[in-house]
């Protein structure tokens, strides 16, 4: 687990935020936040960011209170009712997600944080954006499977995330043994990526 692998490797206290898009219900988040009430037992700091919305419906997990809850992802403005989005969308998730990297980069630089765990594709991406010239390492955790079966292949933009946007990470998180041989077998993941793998998972699993 990479709860146990953070404080098992590092026997000084840290400062952790982990970065997610929501809180309202999902195995991914409710995996984040055992992460999180794990590390806080650790007297680790815990640092939690989620979009506006999650945060002002009823979260469906308990939190340890001594996790900092924050909102990332305020943009400004109603999308649901600007122009833009009506009509030219592409170029609208375009400037949300440049908006998203700057809140959240004033957010980090608040908080100076030792890592950044992001949760999920996406949040993984802003983190690594927003942190860029920060000195920072940022950590993406997938939460569903690189191996597929025929019937259920993922589409082109799952596909480059998964396997093209990882490299941008000095380590990702992966959830089985069979999607560890897969990432081992794709010639585009480097090698430190899959040393780093190899050792999540011999240091959290035996």
């Amino acid at each position: 687990m990479l709860d146990k692998y953070l404080t098992n490797k590092f026997n000084f206290t840290m400062k952790i935020m982990i970065v997610l898009d929501k809180l309202v219900g999902g195995g991914a988040e409710r995996v984040a936040i055992i992460w999180a009430n794990t590390f806080v037992q650790f007297d680790h700091e815990v640092i939690f960011l989620s979009n506006k919305n999650s945060l002002d419906k009823n979260i469906c997990y308990e939190f340890n209170p001594k996790v900092k809850l924050e909102k990332y992802s305020e943009v400004g403005f109603d999308c649901t009712k600007n122009l833009i989005n009506q009509y030219f969308p592409i170029l609208f998730k375009i400037i949300v997600f440049f908006l998203r990297v700057k809140r959240l980069r004033c957010i980090i630089r608040a908080n100076t944080p030792d890592v950044i765990l992001g949760v999920m594709n996406y949040p993984s991406l802003l983190s690594f954006v927003a942190s860029i010239g920060l000195g920072l390492n940022v950590i993406a955790t997938e939460h569903s499977a690189f191996e597929r079966p025929t019937y259920a292949q993922l589409n082109f933009i799952a596909r480059f995330f998964k396997f093209y946007l990882n490299k941008l990470y000095p380590m990702v998180s992966i959830l089985t043994e069979a999607d560890k041989t897969v990432v081992l077998n794709f010639i585009f993941v480097p090698l430190n990526t899959i040393k780093k793998l190899r050792g999540i998972r011999e240091n959290s699993f035996g």
